[in-house]
C-alpha cells in the first residue's frame, strides 16, 4: 500500500479498537447487570420462602398448639421458642441451610430480622432499617435493595417486610398479662409487648458480598471479548487484504491507463495518418469528402467536392443550409427523413440524390456515409462520408429504362397479336353457330315456314349462350390488356391459371396439343396478375411454336403445368415436350431479340419479358434445363422452366 492507503488502513484498525472497547464496555456493564440480578432473583426467592416458613409456623403450628392447650394436654402457659416462635425457626432453618452450602462450597445467605421491639436484643433495627421499616409501614416500598460500598468490595443489600402482625399474634405481642407464663420467664415483660394489630413488626433483610458475582461478570465479559477480539481481527485481517488486493489492481490498472495513454497517442498518430492518407486517395479518386457537425451546423468538405458543383472555397459558406438549398426539391423530401432514420438506426448510409450544378443544371451523386459520434443519448452528433459523381450512370441507367420500356411495348405488341390470334380461334365456333341459326331462321321466312315457340325459344337459347361465351373471351382478354403494371393485389394463382389455360385452349387444341395441369387450391400472393398472365403465356406460346416448328407428331404433344406452395415460394414447373432447346443457346434464351424462329415468326422478345416480369416485378426466379421423361410408358424429351415467386 502507498502512504495514503496505509493511513486509511490505520485509521479503520483505530476506529475498529476504539468501537471493540465501547462494545466490550457496554458488554460488561450488561453482564454485571445480569449477574445482579440474578442474585437478586436468588436472595428474594430465599426471603420468601422464609417468609412461607414463618407463616407456617405462625399460623399452622401454633394453632395445633393451641388446640392441644385446649384440650388440655399442654399447658395454657407453655411457651418454647423452637415451636411457637417464626423468628427463632426461620433462624434455624437458615443456618442448617448455609450448613449444607458450606458442605458444598456454595455462598451462604445470613437472613437478618430487624425490628424496633424485639424479643431478642441482636434483632434490634439499626437506624438505618428503621427508616426503612417506616418505608415499609407507610407503603412507600414494597421492596428495598441498594448496592453498598466497603473496603471489601461491593455488597448487595435486599429487604423485605415481614407480614403485618393478626389477631391471633396478640396473645404473645399484646401485654404480658395475657402472654403465657414461659415467654415472660424466657424474654422478661419488656421486650416484644405493645404491638397492635395490623402492624409490620420487623423486615427481612439479607447481605451478599458481590465480588464472586463480578468475577463470573468478568469471565463471562472476558469470553465475548475474546471472541469479538478474534473476529475483529479476522475482519482487520480480510480487509488488510482486500485492500492490498485492491491496491495492486489499481496499481494495474493506473500501468494499464498509462499502456492505453501510449496506445491511445499513438493511434491517434495513426488515425491522423491514415486519414491524410485517406483524404489523399479520396482527392487522387476524385472523390468529394464532407464532414457535417450536427450540433453547430457546419459543413467542412474538401476541393473535389466542391468542384463537382463548379464551386471554389470562397464561394461557399460551409453551412447546412446551402447545402440543402442546393439540393433537387423532390430529392430533399426523401432525403431527410431517410437520413434521419439511418441515424437513428445504424451507423452508416448510401444515397443517391440531385445536387444543382453552378451552371444551373442538376447532377447525380452518390453519397456514402456515416455517423462517426454520438452523444450519451445515443443521439448522432457528427457524421462524415464521401460524394461520387454517378451523372452519367444515371443517364446510362436512363437509357437501359427506355430501351426496356421499347422492348416491354415491343412484347405487348407480340401479346395483342397472340391474343388476337387466340380470339379467332375462339370466336369461330360460336361465329358460326350463330351464323347457323340466323340462316335457318331466314330460310324458314323464305319458305314461309313457320317456326313453332320451342323452335324459337331453342334458337334464342344458343344465340344467348354463344353470345355471352364471346362476352366472356373479351371480358378475359380486355383484363389482361390493362397497362397498370405497378398494380398489386391479394390472388389465387389457381384461378389466374384457369384463365391462362382458357386462353390457349383454343389454340392448344386446333394444334392437337394437350395441356396436363396439376395446380394447388388457395395458392395466395400478392402481385400483379396481368404481368404474370404475360410471362406464362410467352413460355406457352414459346412451346405452341416449337412443336409446329420442330414437326413434332401429333400424339407426341404434350404440355405439363405444376404449381404449388413450398416454405415462403409458390412453385411453378412447366415443362413440355418439344424436344427440348438446342444446348449451344439454352443459356442465351432469355437475352433480348435472341431467338430460335425466323425472323418471320418470332422477336426474341417473349422470354427475356418473362425473365424481366418473374425477376424485377414478381422478385422471383426463374430457370430453364432439357430434360427426358416418360408418360404413358413413352420417352419424351423437352424443356422445362421452374420458377419461384416468393410469397
Amino acid at each position: 500500500m502507498n502512504y495514503k492507503e496505509m493511513y486509511k488502513f490505520k485509521k479503520i484498525v483505530l476506529l475498529a479498537f476504539c468501537l471493540y472497547l465501547i462494545v466490550i464496555y457496554f458488554i460488561h456493564q450488561d453482564n454485571k447487570k445480569n449477574v445482579i440480578n440474578s442474585e437478586i432473583i436468588h436472595i428474594e426467592d430465599v426471603l420468601m420462602q422464609t417468609s412461607a416458613l414463618r407463616k407456617y409456623v405462625s399460623n399452622d403450628q401454633k394453632d395445633e398448639i393451641y388446640k392441644l392447650q385446649q384440650e388440655g394436654i399442654i399447658p395454657h402457659h407453655y411457651f418454647t421458642s423452637p415451636l411457637l416462635s417464626s423468628t427463632y425457626s426461620a433462624n434455624k432453618v437458615n443456618e442448617y441451610y448455609n450448613e449444607i452450602k458450606k458442605e458444598n462450597n456454595l455462598p451462604t445467605i445470613d437472613i437478618r430480622f430487624a425490628s424496633p421491639n424485639p424479643r431478642n436484643p441482636k434483632n434490634t433495627a439499626s437506624d438505618e432499617e428503621k427508616i426503612i421499616l417506616n418505608k415499609f409501614i407507610s407503603n412507600e416500598l414494597k421492596r428495598y435493595e441498594s448496592i453498598k460500598k466497603n473496603k471489601n468490595g461491593d455488597i448487595l443489600y435486599i429487604a423485605l417486610p415481614t407480614r403485618k402482625l393478626e389477631s391471633k399474634c396478640m396473645r404473645c405481642h399484646d401485654t404480658p398479662e395475657i402472654a403465657p407464663k414461659q415467654l415472660v420467664d424466657i424474654y422478661g415483660d419488656k421486650a416484644g409487648f405493645g404491638e397492635k394489630i395490623g402492624n409490620i413488626k420487623a423486615i427481612m433483610s439479607v447481605e451478599k458480598p458481590l465480588n464472586k458475582a463480578y468475577e463470573k461478570a468478568y469471565r463471562q465479559t472476558f469470553k465475548t471479548a475474546f471472541y469479538i477480539l478474534i473476529a475483529t481481527l479476522i475482519f482487520i485481517y480480510f480487509y488488510y487484504q482486500y485492500n492490498k488486493k485492491l491496491y495492486i489492481q489499481n496499481l494495474k490498472l493506473e500501468l494499464l491507463n498509462k499502456k492505453l495513454d501510449l496506445k491511445v497517442k499513438y493511434r491517434t498518430k495513426e488515425l491522423e495518418n491514415s486519414k491524410n492518407q485517406l483524404l489523399n486517395v479520396i482527392n487522387s479518386s476524385e472523390l468529394g469528402y464532407w464532414d457535417l457537425n450536427l450540433k453547430t451546423k457546419q459543413l467542412h468538405v474538401n476541393d473535389i467536392w466542391l468542384k463537382m458543383i463548379g464551386l471554389s472555397n470562397e464561394e461557399f459558406t460551409n453551412s447546412t443550409e446551402e447545402w440543402i438549398d442546393k439540393i433537387h426539391p423532390n430529392d430533399l423530401k426523401i432525403l431527410l427523413p431517410l437520413i434521419e432514420n439511418n441515424f437513428k438506426e445504424k451507423d452508416s448510409f448510401s444515397i443517391e440524390y440531385r445536387i444543382k450544378h453552378i451552371n444551373g443544371d442538376y447532377i447525380w451523386i452518390e453519397s456514402v456515409g456515416g455517423v462517426v459520434q454520438r452523444d450519451k443519448n445515443e443521439k448522432a452528433t457528427q457524421i462524415c462520408g464521401i460524394h461520387r459523381n454517378i451523372h452519367q450512370k444515371k443517364l446510362n441507367e436512363l437509357k437501359v429504362q427506355e430501351q426496356e420500356i421499347l422492348i416491354h411495348n415491343q412484347a405487348k405488341v407480340t401479346a395483342v397479336g397472340e391474343m388476337l390470334k387466340n380470339i379467332s380461334h375462339q370466336w369461330k365456333q360460336p361465329l358460326s353457330i350463330i351464323t347457323t341459326i340466323a340462316s335457318s331462321i331466314k330460310l324458314s321466312f323464305e319458305l314461309k315456314r313457320e317456326l313453332s315457340e320451342k323452335e324459337l325459344i331453342n334458337y334464342a337459347d344458343k344465340i344467348m349462350n354463344n353470345g355471352n361465351y364471346l362476352a366472356k373471351t373479351i371480358n378475359d382478354f380486355a383484363s389482361y390488356f390493362d397497362n397498370n403494371i405497378q398494380k398489386k393485389e391479394l390472388i389465387d394463382l389457381s384461378d389466374t391459371f384457369y384463365i391462362i389455360l382458357n386462353l390457349v385452349k383454343e389454340s392448344y387444341d386446333s394444334n392437337d396439343i394437350i395441356c396436363i395441369s396439376d395446380i394447388d387450391k388457395k395458392l395466395l400472393v400478392s402481385l400483379n396478375e396481368n404481368l404474370f398472365i404475360q410471362a406464362l403465356l410467352n413460355i406457352f406460346n414459346n412451346s405452341h411454336d416449337a412443336f409446329n416448328i420442330k414437326l413434332i407428331p401429333k400424339n407426341f404433344r404434350y404440355v405439363f403445368i405444376e404449381a404449388k406452395k413450398e416454405d415462403s415460394n409458390i412453385v411453378i414447373i412447366f415443362k413440355d415436350s418439344a424436344g427440348g432447346i438446342d444446348k449451344n443457346i439454352i443459356n442465351n434464351i432469355f437475352e433480348p431479340y435472341f431467338t430460335t424462329k425466323h425472323q418471320s415468326l418470332g422477336t426474341g422478345i417473349g422470354l427475356f419479358m418473362t425473365n424481366q416480369i418473374i425477376n424485377k416485378h414478381l422478385h422471383g426466379t426463374i430457370s430453364v434445363k432439357n430434360i427426358q421423361y416418360t408418360y404413358e410408358n413413352k420417352i419424351f424429351d423437352g424443356c422445362e422452366f421452374k420458377i419461384n415467386i416468393p410469397i
